[in-house]
This record gives structure tokens, C-alpha cells and sequence, in this order.
């Protein structure tokens, strides 16, 4: 089902007539005007590697090794290095997007480039909304907090306001997500910076339309899929590593019972 291109690092499942995913670099523009097809995003609902390094074990994350992810990525970067990959993934995605969601939770490793991150995309700030866990993992550290909650910042065009999506609402979508913690997600032990299924469902079904695009440049073990999947909504997503593209295709084989095609 997954055969190498020419390149040596690029496969092209189409999930079905509404979903597709490649398996490439997302802060490359090439891999996302491939996967785009021409289309733009309604929203680009994302999280991308939080740069935790030690932070995962100090925060109770035992699920996986030294590491959150069970490839070769080292999610222990320097911060100048962090701050490239969300630079290069967020020009992709602010130009093939109208608004662009992105969960981030500030830890040690990431809190010098979170904040230049910010101030780089200062004028494209629509929103924040805060993902409130309920329950943190007490800290190993001496007098360090409980890390109960993580950010979604929305971006949108150069003259962002707060109405953010193409789903009208008024009155009636809090700022607030609260949901499960971490540690109950569905295949965390595969990928352990899984979020909950009902996570990209909050956002995506208030921001958007049935039918409308999502784009996600980090898909992971595949949960933005398997949300547009349930909302009928058709998600266009991006993973570098081809393990979790292989665990995306077969999540979502298992729950929609459809067989993937795969795009030469």
C-alpha cells in the first residue's frame, strides 16, 4: 500500500474521496501545494512538536522512552532550531489556510522561541483559546507549576480580527475547550503527543462548514483525520515520518471501513 517515490521519502495515500495525506516535510512549500491540489483550507487545525525533551518525563510522561515519538525525530532542539520549524510550517499554512489553529503547550525547551513566535506573528493574532485538561501531572521539579492547561492560538490574513472561521456563530462558542488529559488518549501509546478525538472535533466543527477543507501539517497517528472523518469534513494532511502515516491510514481504515487508494 505505501510505495517510496523517486525521492526516497515521499508516499501519497489518498484516504478516501475526501481525505488525503503525504508523507513529506511540512515546512516545505512543495509538500503542501502537493497535498493542497489547488484547494485552500477553511482552517489549518495543527500541533506540532512542543519541544519538550526532558519535559516529558518531568511532567509523569512514561508512555514512551526518552522520547514522545517513536521515529527519528529528536523533539530536543536548540530554540533557534525550534523557531525555524514553526516559522516554516506556519508560512505554509497561513498561505494555504484561512485561519490557522495551532495547540501548543509552553514548556522549558520551547518557552524563548514560543515567545519570538509570537512576536513574529503578532500581526496575524485572531485569537487564543486555552485547552483546560482538568487534571495536571504534579510536577518533578521543585517549585515548578502543574502544566494543567495548552494554548490554541489562531492566526488569520495580515488585518486578523476575532471572527475567525467560515461557520457563523454568535454568542454560543466559548474560548474554553475542557477535556481529557493526555494520558487517556486513544494510541498514545504509539505517538504520546496524542490529543483526545473530541480535541480537533471542538474546533473543527464550530469553524467550519460539512465538506469544507482542514489542513493538518503534523498528522501524526492521525486524529485530525478521524475528526473531519466523523464530521464530514475532508482533511488534507501532512507527516514526515512514514510509521505514523502507515498507523494514520490503517486508524482510519478501521473506523470507516474504506480501503485506501494510493495516488502515483
Amino acid at each position: 500500500m505505501l510505495v517510496k517515490c523517486e525521492c526516497g521519502h515521499d508516499f501519497e495515500p489518498v484516504i478516501d474521496y475526501r481525505h488525503k495525506i503525504i508523507c513529506g516535510d511540512c515546512t516545505d512549500r512543495a509538500v503542501v501545494e502537493r497535498v493542497m491540489g489547488g484547494e485552500k483550507a477553511s482552517i489549518c487545525f495543527t500541533s506540532p512538536p512542543y519541544n519538550a525533551g526532558v519535559s516529558a518525563q518531568l511532567s509523569g510522561n512514561t508512555s514512551i522512552d526518552n522520547n514522545l515519538y517513536k521515529d527519528e525525530y529528536d523533539d530536543n532542539q536548540s530554540q533557534e532550531n525550534y523557531l525555524i520549524l514553526l516559522r516554516g510550517f506556519t508560512d505554509n499554512a497561513l498561505e494555504f489556510s484561512l485561519n490557522t489553529f495551532v495547540n501548543i503547550q509552553m514548556l522549558a525547551g520551547n518557552k524563548r522561541a514560543f515567545i519570538d513566535y509570537l512576536s513574529l506573528y503578532r500581526n496575524r493574532l485572531a485569537d487564543v483559546a486555552i485547552w483546560d485538561k482538568g487534571h495536571a501531572a504534579p510536577a518533578a521539579a521543585q517549585r515548578v507549576m502543574n502544566s494543567r492547561f495548552e494554548f490554541i492560538f489562531v492566526f488569520g490574513d495580515s488585518e486578523a480580527n476575532r471572527a475567525i472561521g467560515t461557520r457563523n456563530f454568535r454568542g454560543n462558542v466559548d474560548n474554553v475547550y475542557s477535556g481529557k488529559p493526555q494520558r487517556n488518549n486513544e494510541y498514545s501509546s504509539v505517538h504520546a503527543a496524542t490529543f483526545p478525538i473530541d480535541f480537533p472535533e471542538y474546533f473543527i466543527d464550530r469553524f467550519t462548514n460539512k465538506n469544507d477543507v482542514v489542513l493538518e501539517p503534523f498528522s501524526g497517528s492521525g486524529t485530525t483525520i478521524i475528526a473531519c472523518e466523523r464530521l464530514k469534513r475532508k482533511c488534507l494532511a501532512i507527516e514526515i515520518s512514514p510509521g505514523y502515516v502507515a498507523v494514520a491510514i490503517q486508524r482510519w481504515a478501521d473506523v470507516s471501513g474504506g480501503t485506501p487508494e494510493l495516488v502515483q
